[in-house]
């Protein structure tokens, strides 16, 4: 993807859910380093508000740099971290700040569970002397117990999201499960009618029941013979290895070169038969149960209905459908080349205008070069005379905090290897002590064994009750196989006193085959000796190479960034020209700048006057608001205190003509209600 791609992406990505910031690809270029700061700040803000809510202009560099950087080694981003891109993000410079928003942008959603999951686990260190104290050690651990425990809970979280099943396609499956119900009723149904009036159905029906359980039950039966011969064969082949092992043994005790180095050797040999045999199992059992978790895999996976196949189908189509238009498209196209020239012309102008810059951006480059170069000159002077690297404040600091923690675990170390040389030492003393009883034991049991003219008795007696102990176990292991199959083991015994004279030359070819097979198992030896040590030189080179690769690769990418940040500046400064190119073109009359203004430069100086003149006429406002501030708050008590005369006015006044009212109803009510009484009429008129 171009540079000038990888912007409008970033711009479009800002101007997009959850951001909103509605910019475009010449404002957010033009944004100050604190302004783009700010940008970065929100999508940091967006994916962790609880550590990122900060105001920048109350942060200190270091305080900014130690936030953000932490943020970005924590959620992975790829980057030297050195001194170069500590003060490109200081500074907000946008060959650091731009590559971080395109990254953040990008994977948004994931860096955001990933900060989040950031907070619980990532471990901070303690010093080791504050382990020391047992109420911190015990808070540490229970932290890495909870730790833990949010991992797997988090984990099942994660499988039970991915491997639940959605309402919709339960409800699927439901639908489908009745409408199979509906089907096997109906068949039931059907077939009960036809059978209904059948003579003797039900008595067939009752014998095909006893027929089924009866060949359920053959076929367990057949399978419980497959078991148990399949254990008789174990059994044999048991008793067989063991009669072979036994009989191996007294003729290496009657043998004149019997001793404990050929026994020993004898059971090495069934050892490793036995461990041959433990490995082939447990790489058998490994398969099985990958193969067990495969089809439990395939058991989860939901069911394909016919409504999946026909949605499936659907869109097959739409997708045919959108190839032929986007053919027929392509067939117009074709016909609308002859109409592209100018266009072509436009961009063959751009193109020249891109390689001037690249031109000017090479000689920047070059001269960027020189002086690194001659700076390197002068670091190696100040070397020279000084006798090591210069050092700045910051890593001054680091070179100091750096002595004293080495200070700190050698005094840790060379503490810790006292105490290991002197449990050295001790445990030294004991070995010797114990050496030398072991010796003196074992003189005076060899003294004791050819006094009595058994020399050697004490290890051939200790293998021989080794030997007794694993024939005890294997009688034991029979006889628990006996118990159940009583009467398969007597039938084996007869078959093994008929096959014994049998068995014998062949058990005089095998003890041949052995001796053969002893020089085969040196060489195979010597050639895997030799295969394991080219093994490990080819080992050896291929990490080499990997070393090597990842390192290159490393390196491309640091160019990659830096070529991508070329070209965006080249884009900036293509726009940059081209606006500088419109306002030479409008400040020679050549054109406008647009219906109103002849040039940019008249447009800002007229909107400069209009904000000036508005900005008198608010400072007239402010002015006048702070004369007669306390004017219009003394009339606004005293309207205030004259209403709430004049509502008690009125007030009283509703009570008096409620009260005269009443005493004239009270009047006429007395004196004229009977009949043949002058009244006199009182009238309210006032003149």
């Amino acid at each position: 993807m171009a540079s000038a791609d990888q912007l409008r992406e970033v711009v479009d990505r800002l101007n997009a859910e959850p951001f909103n910031m509605q910019l475009s690809l010449v404002s957010f270029d033009e944004k100050q380093p604190l302004e783009l700061m700010e940008v970065l700040n929100g999508v940091l803000i967006y994916l962790d508000s609880d550590k990122h809510k900060v105001d920048l202009r109350d942060e200190t560099p270091d305080a900014m740099y130690h936030r953000i950087g932490e943020f970005l080694h924590v959620v992975g981003y790829r980057c030297s971290y050195d001194l170069e891109f500590q003060q490109g993000l200081v500074t907000g410079s946008k060959q650091v700040v731009y590559p971080i928003l395109l990254w953040l942008l990008q994977n948004l959603q994931q860096l955001k569970k990933r900060a989040y999951l950031a907070k619980y686990c990532v471990t901070f260190e303690v010093p080791e002397e504050f382990l020391k104290d047992d109420e911190m050690a015990q808070l540490f651990n229970h932290y890495r117990e909870l730790q833990a425990t949010f991992k797997a809970t988090h984990s099942h979280l994660e499988q039970q999201v991915h491997h639940s099943v959605t309402p919709g396609e339960l409800k699927r499956e439901i639908q489908q499960l009745d409408a199979e119900k509906e089907q096997l009723v109906h068949k039931i149904s059907a077939f009960k009618q036809k059978t209904a009036n059948q003579p003797g159905f039900d008595e067939l029906l009752q014998v095909t029941s006893a027929l089924r359980k009866q060949q359920e039950e053959d076929a367990r039966i057949s399978e419980r013979i497959r078991e148990q011969r399949m254990q008789l064969d174990q059994v044999e082949q048991l008793h067989m290895m063991t009669r072979e092992r036994y009989a191996e043994l007294i003729a290496a005790q009657n043998s004149e070169d019997s001793s404990a180095e050929s026994m020993l050797r004898h059971l090495r040999n069934d050892v490793s038969r036995s461990r041959d045999t433990l490995t082939r199992l447990q790489r058998d059992a490994e398969e099985k149960q990958k193969r067990v978790m495969q089809l439990d895999e395939m058991l989860k996976l939901p069911t394909v209905t016919q409504s999946d196949i026909q949605r499936l189908e659907s869109d097959v189509g739409a997708v045919h459908d959108q190839i032929a238009q986007l053919e027929r498209t392509k067939a117009e196209n074709d016909t609308t080349d002859s109409r592209l020239t100018i266009y072509k012309q436009q961009v063959n102008l751009v193109a020249k205008k891109k390689e001037l810059a690249e031109a000017d951006l090479k000689k920047a480059e070059q001269e960027r070069e020189t002086l690194a170069a001659e700076l390197t000159q002068k670091e190696k002077e100040y070397e020279g005379m000084k006798g090591h690297k210069f050092l700045n404040r910051d890593e001054f600091k680091q070179y100091v905090n750096q002595v004293r923690e080495k200070t700190q675990q050698f005094k840790l170390m060379k503490q810790e290897l006292s105490d290991i040389r002197m449990e050295l030492h001790v445990l030294d003393r004991s070995a010797q002590i114990l050496q030398k009883n072991d010796a003196i034991v074992n003189s005076h049991m060899n003294e004791v064994e050819r006094a009595k003219g058994i020399e050697g008795y004490q290890d051939t007696e200790q293998e021989i009750q080794d030997v007794s102990a694993q024939k005890a176990e294997v009688d034991k292991t029979k006889g628990s196989y006996l118990d159940q199959i009583s009467k398969t083991v007597t039938d084996i015994n007869a078959q093994l006193k008929d096959k014994k004279a049998t068995l014998a030359p062949q058990i005089k070819k095998l003890r041949t085959c052995r001796q053969r097979f002893q020089p085969v198992e040196t060489q195979y030896m010597e050639r895997r000796e030799a295969y394991q040590s080219t093994k490990l030189a080819l080992d050896d080179r291929l990490k080499r190479l990997l070393d090597e690769v990842e390192a290159l690769q490393g390196d491309v990418a640091v160019h990659d960034q830096q070529f991508h940040v070329t070209q965006i500046q080249s884009l900036a400064v293509q726009a940059q020209l081209a606006r500088a190119a419109r306002e030479q073109r409008c400040a020679n009359n050549e054109e406008k700048w647009n219906a109103d203004y002849q040039s940019l430069s008249q447009l800002y100086t007229s909107e400069m006057q209009t904000m000036e003149q508005v900005s008198k006429e608010l400072r007239k406002q402010r002015q006048q608001v702070q004369e007669n501030h306390d004017h219009h708050l003394a009339q606004k008590h005293m309207f205030k205190e004259l209403e709430e005369l004049i509502s008690c006015k009125l007030k009283v006044a509703e009570k008096e003509a409620q009260s005269m009212r009443q005493s004239a109803e009270d009047f006429r009510a007395g004196y004229h209600g009977t009949a043949g009484v002058d009244r006199f009429v009182v009238s309210d008129d006032t003149h």
